[in-house]
């Protein structure tokens, strides 16, 4: 009785120390984001250490490591069990070593944010910068703009790698063999299996991609008016993570005189997922001194979620719109009768993928006739499925170069990491690596130093949403649009929703669609066509 008692007060005093606080920090971000006030942003920070700090407590974890190493629990309570001591063992590393890491952080987001790229005396934005890397004609010009951003990797190279290492000192503290090893052990993956995972990715899309990318060489060097052999990274745009410009599609037409909030209602609507009581407590619009970007804030999913967005009547924030929605109805219809620690998606990569999933319908045929009431040309409906077989296809060959990259960098950051990150471009995305000696270039991708290990989720993402999408036509739906059948609905909300983390991410993914997360039903959308 003891015993059962001591581990139910853990988890009871576990919400009651840590759910006010992260709901207080989810408020003043949200507030923070939606006016730009100072004092919420600072709020916000304050909350977080205090978060940190309470997490880093030696004592707590090492109840908590006592807990989780328990064999008498029920499968909830061992669920609830490891997120709490995974929660405390991310903090448990030298608090100094941790304050040379988020200083360092910070200035290298510093140096990114200040860089610039100059051009004739005049400083580029970002905006810029790609949009003349995807719409420019002339190749000296492309050449030039490529080359001046990357310059900003070499400008960060150096603090990079002494991040890298001070990170791997943290992992090394923790009992881990590198920040690599222990970024994914830490988001529940065995390393060895994500590998296996996207070597049989590797191996069944890489004819796909062969296919697709000689048909973007032929339309590059005609767009440009140049031999095939003359092509070179820079015309792939900055890191050629999505399709160049070769179609003449522009969905924007589709969207400029709608109202995309009543879009989004309507369709939610459609499959039976309400989503009134997120949009009375989102900001949609813009407004001065609101953050320009869009998020989904589950601040105590799932009685209070809410999206921040910047909505213009285009297809971008058509796609945006149901992509963040779709993180808002997963938090929404979490089971509030799960404990409050597992109350959230199964894991990172399953919340993007239902977003993806959701995201991906502004593009559909299908769908922008049942729920937009307007109808694509022939032309268009052909250019509309081919853009997102080549962007799918293209993005997934990026995150091969970055998985793999960033695994290497964390196994041995003083090798030759230039040579090393060319090899990966030529051996996945097949393009020719520049001529001469190179510094940094791997650098100028900024998620390495500033969102490391997280690259892989975006992928999974889109694999769970490609085995999402298969389950649902095959045993729910015929319906290709996605829409107007609240059978969707029910079965999201029942097998993918409902769940929360009361599964580890594999038993997850065989409960809701029947099989484990597997790359032939990616491979089998997007290449075979």
């Amino acid at each position: 009785m003891k015993n059962i008692i001591n581990q139910n007060t853990i988890f009871v005093n576990f919400e009651k120390t840590f759910r006010p606080l992260y709901v207080k920090a989810g408020n003043a971000q949200f507030e923070a984001f939606a006016t730009g006030d100072e004092a919420k942003y600072a709020e916000a920070v304050e909350t977080e250490i205090q978060i940190q700090e309470l997490l880093s407590s030696r004592d707590k974890f090492e109840e908590a490591k006592e807990i989780n190493g328990r064999t008498d629990l029920s499968t909830i309570q061992q669920r609830e069990a490891y997120e709490i001591y995974r929660a405390y063992l991310s903090h448990q590393a030298d608090p100094e070593l941790m304050r040379k890491i988020s200083e360092l952080d910070s200035e290298i987001n510093k140096d990114y944010s200040t860089f610039r790229v100059k051009r004739e005396d005049k400083e580029l934005t970002d905006n810029e910068i790609v949009d003349i890397l995807e719409n420019s004609n002339d190749s000296t010009e492309l050449k030039d703009i490529w080359n001046e951003s990357k310059k900003v990797g070499g400008f960060v190279a150096e603090k990079v790698i002494r991040i890298t290492k001070l990170r791997n000192e943290l992992a090394r503290n923790l009992n881990f063999e590198n920040y690599w090893e222990m970024s994914l052990v830490l988001q529940d993956f065995e390393p060895e299996k994500i590998i296996k995972l996207l070597d049989e990715l590797d191996t069944l899309t890489r004819d796909g991609f062969v296919d697709i990318k000689s048909q973007i060489d032929d339309c590059l060097a005609k767009r440009l008016n140049i031999d095939i052999s003359e092509l070179a990274v820079w015309h792939y745009g900055r890191y050629f993570q999505d399709v160049p410009k070769i179609f003449e599609l522009d969905l924007d037409h589709l969207y400029k005189d709608q109202e995309l909030v009543g879009l989004t209602k309507k369709y939610y609507q459609s499959i039976g997922l309400e989503i009134e009581d997120i949009l009375e407590k989102s900001d949609l619009c813009e407004k001065p001194g609101k953050n320009q970007h869009a998020f989904c804030f589950g601040i105590d999913a799932p009685r209070d979620v809410r999206v921040l967005c910047n909505v213009k009547p285009n297809a971008q924030w058509m796609d945006t719109m149901l992509h963040e929605f779709g993180h808002g109805v997963y938090d929404k219809y979490l089971d509030e009768n799960l404990p409050w620690v597992l109350r959230s998606a199964a894991h990172i990569f399953t919340t993007e993928g239902i977003a993806i999933f959701f995201g991906a319908l502004s593009s559909n045929p299908s769908w922008i006739k049942e729920i937009v009431d307007k109808e694509l040309s022939e032309q268009e409906v052909v250019e509309a499925r081919k853009m997102l077989q080549f962007n799918k296809l293209i993005f997934s060959r990026f995150v091969q170069v970055m998985f793999r990259f960033e695994k290497a960098l964390y196994e041995n950051p003083d090798q030759d990491l230039d040579d090393l990150w060319w090899s990966l471009v030529e051996k996945y995305q097949l393009l020719k690596r520049p001529e001469g000696k190179r510094s940094g270039d791997w650098a100028s991708k900024i998620h390495i130093a500033t969102a490391p290990v997280y690259y892989h989720n975006y992928l999974l993402g889109d694999l769970f949403a490609s085995q999402l999408r298969s389950y649902i036509f095959n045993n729910v739906s015929k319906n290709a649009s996605f829409a107007n059948d609240e059978k969707i609905g029910e079965y999201l909300k029942e097998r993918v929703f409902a769940p929360g983390e009361s599964y580890i991410w594999e038993e997850f993914v065989r409960f809701a669609t029947g099989d484990d997360l597997d790359p032939k039903y990616f491979a089998a959308e997007f290449c075979n066509r």
